[in-house]
């Protein structure tokens, strides 16, 4: 025979399942009004036009290589809700340079309007016979969001390697994944 306070748990969970639905179905459901206000989506970081970019970078003139390919990653914020004006943000880059060589690198960007500039650490895998790179890098840039050229210089910060310059060309997808825009369409109108 089972014991009594193990007859007792169904009735005392029947009985709180009673208790709960009553109480649901005397409280009239919440209806949205006028007066209700709508949720705020773009608060603090997010509140300007925000950035996600991915995008394929090559260089020309290497020493290691005569061109590069690889990726890049970037993260933007406007300073401004208007375009042409300052921006700030991160990058990280990926390229393969030559053989089984190559450069990854990570740092800060900051632009105004098409103008702007890369600063960042840079290490590059050398070829078998030299040692690896850690390098300062800078790059000078002009982008209009989609595409960019700019010139990378790597400063080098160990001993192996000497300062390298070559020219950069990237395209780019950006996400806006913050607030929308302001830009006057008449602009755009020919007519």
């Amino acid at each position: 025979m089972a014991s009594n306070s193990a007859m007792r748990w169904p009735w005392i969970v029947s009985l709180a399942a009673f208790l709960w639905s009553a109480q649901a179905l005397a409280e009239p459901p919440a209806t949205p009004t006028a007066a209700t206000p709508r949720p705020v989506v773009h608060e603090g970081f997010f509140d300007k036009p925000v950035f996600l970019s991915l995008g394929a970078v090559a260089t020309l003139g290497n020493p290691e290589a005569r061109g590069t390919f690889g990726g890049e990653l970037s993260f933007v914020r406007w300073l401004d809700d208007r375009p042409g004006h300052f921006t700030l943000g991160s990058y990280a880059q990926g390229e393969y340079v030559a053989g089984n060589t190559g450069r990854v690198s990570g740092g800060l960007q900051a632009s105004y309007a098409l103008f702007g500039i890369e600063t960042g650490y840079a290490y590059q895998r050398l070829l078998e016979d030299k040692l690896n790179q850690h390098s300062l890098q800078i790059t000078p840039f002009i982008s209009t969001g989609t595409w960019y050229i700019g010139f990378r210089m790597l400063v080098p910060v160990t001993p192996t390697g000497a300062p390298i310059g070559m020219l950069v060309l990237g395209l780019k997808i950006p996400i806006n994944v913050g607030k929308d825009m302001d830009i006057d369409v008449r602009l755009f109108h020919w007519d």
